[in-house]
């Protein structure tokens, strides 16, 4: 027989499939690594808060590369992989550095269609990698030739993964680890591409490390440096099917009507029974009997002790494992009427017989009460 139960279930299991079937797998990841909005170690929020502390202009990308902000002298795309780069991008970005900008392109490993045709670019092999202390996981790549903006540096320090080349002859190598690309360079009429494997130049954990923040500075210097966040988050999804929702109701539907044919019916509603409780009086009196018929007097003895004991720890300070005169000692030197609390009910206590009689047990009970007592109005 089919129960609510089920029913339940059954409603929430459908409810959840519309859902993943409506979302799909359209939503984003977050922030990407290469951003400048990032503080993780491959994220680009350390060159572009000390370039800005340094006195340079740092623009944020936050559109199309189809329109660039007028007098932008550096665009640097950071391995933007959320978003694809269009081909009229591809033309801007080619008229701007024609007309004497320079172009940083930090290119993701599985690279973008329109710039890979555009620049001829490819992975390479594997650089050759050289562990420091402080970056187990990364390659020196030496600068050769040192001229033009990398005039004087020796070295960057990137990771070790594939490299970067390009079939186009005008494309420079001018930082290597071993003899695997790093960096390359070409002119383009009055401007200049640099074209590098992956963020690794600008990454937060590798700033300091070789010349690369110098590589920066000199960038920063020539003047507006845009960073492109625009390719790092991803399109909007496209709007929800109705088909997931259309299902769901037709469930649900199914599910009420399932329920009202097979379902349980419940009759007209009926007055509640009144119900009278006995006395308080009586219950203690039928406990009593209990007691008086379970002979548990000797247990409640030492229970009623235990209990005196621990408020007399708590409240006096008297240790728990103390002899009888101990006690009435450390109780005098507190309160006289306290030690002759305790030593009537240790005298009815030592008294008692095996086994212990009603009245026994009241007399007792009766002296426990008044000593407790004494403790709880502060002793």
């Amino acid at each position: 027989m089919i129960t609510a139960r089920t029913f339940l279930y059954a409603l929430l299991l459908t409810l959840a499939l519309a859902l993943s079937l409506g979302t799909g797998a359209s939503t984003g990841t977050g922030s990407a690594p290469a951003s400048i909005a990032s503080h993780a170690g491959g994220g680009l929020a350390g060159v572009a808060t000390w370039l800005r502390e340094s006195g340079a202009e740092i623009r944020v990308l936050d559109g199309p590369l189809t329109s660039l902000p007028a007098g932008t002298a550096t665009v640097v795309l950071a391995a933007p992989t959320a978003a694809r780069i269009t081909r009229e991008e591809v033309v801007a970005l080619g008229q701007f550095v024609a007309g004497g900008g320079t172009l940083v392109y930090l290119r993701p490993g599985a690279g973008q269609a329109a710039m890979d045709e555009w620049l001829q670019l490819e992975s390479a092999g594997e650089l050759d990698a050289s562990p420091l202390v402080v970056d187990p996981g990364g390659a020196t790549a030496q600068v050769s030739p040192a001229r033009g903006l990398l005039s004087g540096l020796t070295s960057f320090r990137v990771g070790a993964r594939r490299g970067v080349t390009s079939s186009d002859p005008q494309f420079l190598a001018v930082a290597s680890a071993g003899l695997v690309p790093a960096l390359l360079w070409r002119p383009e009429d009055r401007g200049e591409i640099f074209v590098a494997a992956g963020a690794d130049l600008a990454e937060n954990r590798r700033l300091e490390l070789g010349d690369n923040r110098v590589f920066w500075a000199r960038l920063a210097a020539r003047g507006p440096l845009a960073f492109d966040e625009f390719h790092h988050v991803p399109p909007p999804p496209p709007p929800l099917s109705p088909g997931p929702w259309a299902f769901a109701l037709q469930a649900v539907l199914c599910a009420v009507l399932l329920a009202l044919t097979r379902g349980t019916h419940l009759g007209p509603p009926r007055t509640p029974a009144v119900s009278t409780h006995r006395p308080a009086l009586e219950y203690a009196e039928s406990f009593g009997r209990l007691l008086r018929r379970s002979r548990v007097e000797s247990a409640l003895v030492a229970d009623q002790e235990q209990r005196l004991r621990r408020m007399l720890h708590e409240r006096v300070g008297v240790p728990l494992q103390a002899l009888p005169s101990e006690v009435s000692q450390r109780l005098r030197l507190h309160r006289e009427e306290l030690a002759s609390a305790w030593e009537a009910w240790w005298e009815e206590r030592s008294r008692l017989p095996p086994r212990i009689s009603p009245a026994a047990w009241w007399r007792l009970s009766r002296l426990g009460a008044a000593l407790e007592g004494l403790l709880r109005r502060g002793g």
